[in-house]
């Protein structure tokens, strides 16, 4: 009898626990990059420089806000849906905006070193790899161009 009423305590614990997950993690809503206001404003060398000042202090401030940043484009990593613009401040980092499928052609047309300004979802960075002397990265995905940048 005790043992069936553990079974039963721990199936009912499992079935809730899956219907959280289910309901408050799974179905998560998604932010919607491109209509959400920006969290932070600010600058290529200004972003760069808060890493570079204290990386874990960056990371958990920027975790999964949206940033807008200005600056001059180093370089267009085109690719067929998904183009990245890439941004480069010093010789430490890079800012690799990775651009939402709806701005692939505009991102296209962008040349070196022309300035703009992006809005992204701020998802990773790494730090600077001086054993190989690569530079650290600062990741954007599902970026747009600004309104008042362009």
């Amino acid at each position: 009898m005790k043992l069936k009423t553990v079974l039963l305590i721990g199936l009912i614990v499992a079935v809730l626990s899956a219907a959280y997950v289910w309901f408050f993690i799974y179905n998560k809503p998604k932010k919607n990059i491109l209509e959400s206001k920006a969290d932070y404003t600010l600058t290529v060398a200004q972003l760069v420089q808060e890493f570079e000042t204290n990386h874990d202090s960056a990371i958990a401030k920027y975790n999964d806000k949206v940033l807008e940043i200005s600056g001059e484009v180093t370089r267009i990593e085109p690719n067929d849906s998904i183009s990245s613009v890439v941004f480069k401040s010093g010789d430490k980092y890079e800012v690799f905006c990775e651009v939402h499928p709806e701005y692939n052609a505009q991102a296209k047309q962008l040349a070196s070193p022309q300035k703009v300004v992006l809005k992204g979802l701020f998802i990773s960075a790494e730090k600077p790899d001086t054993d190989f002397d690569l530079p650290g990265l600062v990741r954007l995905k599902k970026s747009s161009f600004s309104k008042e940048g362009n």
